[in-house]
């Protein structure tokens, strides 16, 4: 069963305190010492873990300590007195708590610290699902086109074969019809129909192929699809690369209520974390200060639109008709691009590039909407 908090002290009337301020938002579990709150832990799913630092035979610091080698999901968080403070800041400070309450605490400072630590937990948990999703989109996508490439490949050379079988049965056959029907022939006959016959067997093998390769070049059905917020797919991409856009230089970020798409989140994940990704990477080279994206979402009936523009030289690359730029160094992100072009498509939509003077390159992509009324 799921809890979203579980409540750490050892004197009774704080549980009661707690139990009482809590109960009816969140669903609270109580403990009277670490070793109790340890067994709930390994028998319920906890969002938020709050607790007393003294206690007796294990403080809450070492409590959260462990917590946080066994169950890192979960949010701790820290009661202290004042006298306590400096242990608090210290485990803030070494990632074992998010944030600390001083001693009595206040009721409204508890609510919101405990909502801000569920709805922590629940971003988390998101966050969690859709790279998931996005490394598995990714695997299928790039199977698809990798197997569809080979299929593109086998199918001439099978059909080849196919063709050149069927002309030399046809031979055969005129040759059987040339000889005469006398005794002196009936060897030669029959090693012919053995010939015709071998030759038969190796056509229903070439069919076999074809039917094969053919089978491997149809596309993959599309995803089950619902109504995704592209909005909150953005966020959490943009969670997902944070620490890549730090360091990316100037980074600005206009983001526009916009209808629902229909597709999966995945997919949609999928594409923005592709483009980001490349424009990105488009800048390695740059320095730091001559760096500058711009990430922009809007809806443009019919059209919500995705586009990222980069700035800085190109690291490398070479124009095609479908993705102008490709880079010549790495070809995985070229990869990205087909698969991008392959999910697009499948909902839909559009995807282009153009790389501008004074190297700027934007990507931007059009996905159609669901219901306009419908905004994120």
């Amino acid at each position: 069963m799921t809890y979203d908090v579980l409540f750490v002290d050892d004197e009774p009337e704080n549980l009661t305190v707690f139990e009482a301020a809590c109960t009816g938002r969140f669903n609270v579990l109580i403990a009277s010492s670490a070793a109790q709150a340890l067994e709930l832990l390994r028998q319920h799913v906890v969002f938020v873990l709050l607790t007393d630092q003294r206690m007796p035979k294990m403080t809450g610091l070492e409590l959260l300590e462990r917590v946080q080698r066994e169950y890192p999901e979960v949010v701790r968080m820290l009661v202290t007195a004042y006298a306590d403070l400096q242990t608090a800041i210290d485990a803030i400070n070494r990632g074992q708590v998010r944030r600390y309450l001083k001693k009595p605490w206040q009721a409204g400072e508890l609510m919101n610290a405990l909502a801000d630590g569920v709805e922590y937990y629940q971003m988390r948990a998101k966050l969690c699902g859709l790279e998931r999703r996005l490394l598995e989109t990714e695997r299928v996508y790039s199977l698809g086109v990798i197997t569809a490439g080979l299929a593109r490949e086998l199918d001439g050379p099978v059909s080849a074969v196919r063709g050149h079988v069927n002309r030399a049965r046809q031979l055969l056959r005129e040759t059987l019809g040339a000889l005469p029907p006398d005794s002196s022939r009936a060897s030669a006959r029959g090693q012919l129909l053995d010939m015709d016959e071998e030759l038969g067997e190796s056509l229903v093998a070439a069919e076999r192929a074809l039917d094969v390769v053919r089978g491997v070049a149809i596309p993959t059905g599309p995803a089950k699809r619902q109504d995704v917020d592209v909005c909150e797919v953005l966020r959490l991409t943009l969670r997902l690369l944070q620490s890549e856009l730090r360091t990316a230089g100037s980074v600005e970020i206009d983001v526009h209520p916009v209808p629902t798409v229909s597709g999966s989140a995945a997919q949609v994940g999928q594409v923005m974390l592709n483009l980001l990704v490349s424009a990105l990477d488009m800048m390695v080279n740059s320095p730091r200060h001559q760096r500058a994206v711009s990430i922009r979402l809007r809806y443009d009936e019919p059209w919500i639109v995705f586009e990222v523009k980069s700035s800085g030289p190109p690291c490398g690359g070479e124009v095609d008709p479908d993705f102008r730029l490709v880079p010549r160094a790495d070809p995985q992100r070229g990869l990205g691009l087909a698969i991008s072009r392959s999910i697009v498509q499948d909902l839909g939509g559009e995807l282009d590039t153009d790389v501008r003077a004074a190297g700027f390159a934007v990507r931007r992509v059009r996905f159609p909407h669901v219901n306009p009324e419908r905004a994120s």
